[in-house]
């Protein structure tokens, strides 16, 4: 069970785990990469992996302490990256909040019959 709440992840091959929104210390510290990392990730993404996986790496060890950098970007692709990144900046818990709320919703409705 995780320590703390956060947004459940697929990496992809059965890897899902919980990250939690980033400590609010380290979101300090990180706070230079991250808005160079906010200003170029749509248009470079590849440019921006490095900062990714230190961002997803210490929101992960909140939970998984036993989890390295070298863990972390393996689990990271450049496919992955930005919605990893999403979650462990989800300071606030909107993106928590909405993604529970639509899961609610697919639960009432009984599922996609698409």
């Amino acid at each position: 069970m995780p320590k703390f709440e956060g947004i459940e992840f697929d990496f992809g091959g059965g890897r899902v785990y919980t990250i939690p929104p980033i400590a609010p210390r380290d979101l300090q510290k990180m706070r230079p990469q991250v808005k160079t990392m906010q200003a170029t990730i749509q248009t470079n993404p590849l440019a921006c992996v490095g900062v990714c996986v230190d961002v997803v790496h210490v929101a992960l060890i909140r939970n998984y302490p036993e989890l390295s950098r070298s863990d972390v970007a393996t689990l990271t692709t450049v496919a992955n990256a930005h919605q990893a990144v999403l979650c462990a900046l989800d300071v606030d818990g909107s993106r928590r909040k909405t993604l529970k709320s639509l899961k609610a919703a697919v639960g009432r409705s009984g599922g996609s019959r698409g």
